[in-house]
């Protein structure tokens, strides 16, 4: 059996999304249960068949043998309460919303005060009215569900050919379910979901960075559509009823706002696809693709585990990481082969090194042997050939495997803007701009709301000595993010090449401000002394910096900058023993662009495999 799908129920439930985010119902969670029934019930054609038994057994567990309404009044004194804080709701933060959800007094169903809405959708087979299947609980485990699904959603589709867009944006599903802790489940599907439509080769897709400024919009597809650049948008909402868990996703031109195509999940059951796969491939054939290449189908478990993990790790905290990592490790000992956990545990303790939360040798070893796991078991890992590219050019110096590796990830992954960047610094410090412009050029396209394009962009124009263009890219970063260390640093060096001595100092300041890394800071303000001129305060400085491994590559700057090349190669050779990092930008750093001639300079570029 089947019901008649509100024209607009995806509107609704989006707009039950933000009435449970504000101040009237965010924390008060049986309120929200009590909604979100009432709501789905009416959406479902059952309203008028609500009564206050039923909602007593349903909502809030009463005993169907012992309970009486006539003596228990909860219902009726919750849904007065539930009128009254709607009205405060629809007084203030919701006063512009476009759809209101009123409780008429005397009843139970829930009435819809919409605008006109787009023409009904027709079934594509029969040409009749949408029609959804009945959501029963299942006796069926959350975590099974969570991995779906057969997808006995029911595709509902416009008769009308498919679109051709060649760019498209999926905004943050919403979490409906009332409970934020499956926050993780539903921006875990998000982001599942644009790294499957990522791998479409002709498809464009942005980024989380910049779709998930969009979290809660009231904005149309039309002016999401201007701001991103794209020409479909992909949006949904998650629901879940006991252990029974609902996807509806809705397909949206930006051109006009007019719906493509859009389709109901239910969780039911073990499955053979994951549910992003489903959706992916139905998304790709609606925009005149072929279907998405389908992954492996994990254990349920494992694949719960990584999105709880995943919603960790994106935060980029050392607490959340070191949690992220945690979860990761248990969905191993479940899996050891699986490929996304693999790859994400990699990712997260190389991360954590460069925070100086673990050894990076044993960050370095452990890191590879994941990434072997993850391309056994999975070659196609367009992210795993990335991280792998990333240990060869930094860590073993073999530049040309390296770029091979980067070449395979960007085929494999093109809308990756961590891929598309990572390869643009490559090209950059091999001296390859005009290459790496074009890696930074597709990261900017797919991520056009992040600020971190312009740091990228920023970075290669320094680098090529275009320093006006630089620090006006730098220029955008500082200003958006001030708190951003790196962005201060880089600016004040643009602006000491120069000879902007001033302005130089004043950004150092900023940066020494923010107190993330002191010693660097004042390390940089010995070589611009030096650079100004300034030997005996650089000198000076310099004595009262700690020499440590990390730093003998900007103490090799700074001796440079002295006139002293003789200690520069000393503390480089010592850079190149230690594994420093930030030796990779040699070749193209202009403080030695005068020591090219020089046999130890052509030496340790040789050993570094750059010639």
């Amino acid at each position: 059996m089947g019901s008649e799908v509100h024209p607009q129920a995806l509107e609704i439930r989006e707009s039950l999304a933000r009435i449970f985010s504000s101040r009237q119902f965010s924390s008060a969670e049986r309120r929200r249960k009590l909604l979100a029934y009432l709501v789905e019930e009416t959406l479902a054609g059952r309203g008028p068949d609500l009564k206050e038994f039923r909602i007593g057994v349903d909502v809030y567990g009463r005993n169907a043998e012992t309970y009486d309404p006539r003596i228990d009044a909860v219902i009726r004194v919750d849904v007065g309460r539930l009128r009254i804080k709607l009205a405060e709701y629809y007084a203030g933060d919701g006063r512009e919303d476009a759809v209101r959800v009123e409780l008429p007094k005397g009843s139970y169903w829930v009435r819809f005060e919409t605008d006109p809405g787009p023409e009904p959708v027709q079934n594509a087979a029969s040409g009749g009215a949408i029609r959804h299947w009945d959501w029963r609980p299942a006796a069926l485990g959350l975590v099974a569900i969570l991995i779906l699904i057969t997808a006995m959603g029911v595709w509902t589709e416009r008769r009308r050919a498919p679109l051709r867009a060649d760019s498209l944006a999926v905004l943050p599903f919403s979490n409906l379910t009332g409970d934020p802790a499956f926050d993780y489940f539903s921006e875990g599907l998000t982001d599942e979901l644009t790294a499957t439509l990522g791998r479409v080769q002709r498809l464009r897709v942005i980024s989380r960075a910049s779709t998930f400024q969009f979290k809660y919009t009231k904005q149309t597809p039309q002016e999401i559509g201007r701001k991103l650049g794209v020409g479909a948008i992909l949006q949904g909402s998650v629901q879940r009823l006991g252990d029974q868990v609902r996807v509806i996703a809705q397909l949206n031109s930006t051109s006009d706002g007019s719906q493509i195509w859009s389709a109901v999940f239910d969780g039911n059951g073990m499955a053979a696809l994951r549910l992003e796969d489903g959706i992916g491939q139905a998304v790709a054939a609606r925009l005149g693709d072929s279907l998405v290449p389908r992954r492996g189908t994990p254990d349920p478990e494992v694949h719960d585990l990584y999105l709880r993990a995943h919603f960790l790790h994106v935060q980029q905290t050392p607490t959340a990481l070191l949690q992220a990592t945690d979860l990761y490790r248990q969905a191993l000992a479940r899996d050891p082969a699986d490929p996304e956990c693999n790859v994400a545990l990699a990712s997260a303790e190389l991360y954590l090194a460069n925070l100086g939360e673990k050894p990076p040798e044993e960050a370095d070893r452990t890191a590879r042997q994941r990434i072997q796991k993850a391309l056994e078991a999975d070659p196609s890992s367009g992210e795993a050939h990335a991280v792998l590219a990333s240990l060869l050019y930094v860590t073993d110096h073999n530049w040309p495997a390296a770029d091979a590796e980067f070449k395979k990830a960007v085929i494999l992954s093109p809308s990756s803007p961590n891929i598309r960047n990572n390869y643009g610094y490559l090209l950059t410090y091999r001296g390859r701009f005009d290459e790496a412009e074009v890696q930074f050029t597709h990261g900017r396209e797919i991520d056009p709301l992040n600020v971190m394009p312009h740091f990228n962009m920023g970075s290669l124009y320094a680098f090529r000595r275009d320093y006006s263009r630089a620090e006006a890219e730098l220029r955008v970063v500082v200003e958006t993010s001030p708190k951003n260390f790196a962005a201060h640093i880089l600016l004040a060096e643009v602006l000491s090449y120069e000879k902007r001595f001033e302005g130089a100092y004043q950004e150092l300041d900023r940066a020494g401000a923010l107190e993330v890394q002191p010693d660097m800071a004042l390390m940089f303000r010995a070589i611009f002394l030096a650079r100004q001129g300034r030997q005996e305060e650089a000198r000076v400085m310099l004595a009262k910096l700690p020499m440590s491994p990390g730093t003998y590559y900007q103490r090799a700057i700074a001796c440079m900058e002295l006139g002293e090349r003789d200690s520069a190669f000393r503390y480089l050779e010592q850079a190149y023993q230690s594994h420093e990092g930030n030796l990779i930008t040699l070749p193209v750093n202009q403080t030695f662009a005068s020591a090219h001639s020089d046999p130890r300079f052509t030496d340790l570029l040789r050993r570094m495999g750059v010639m």
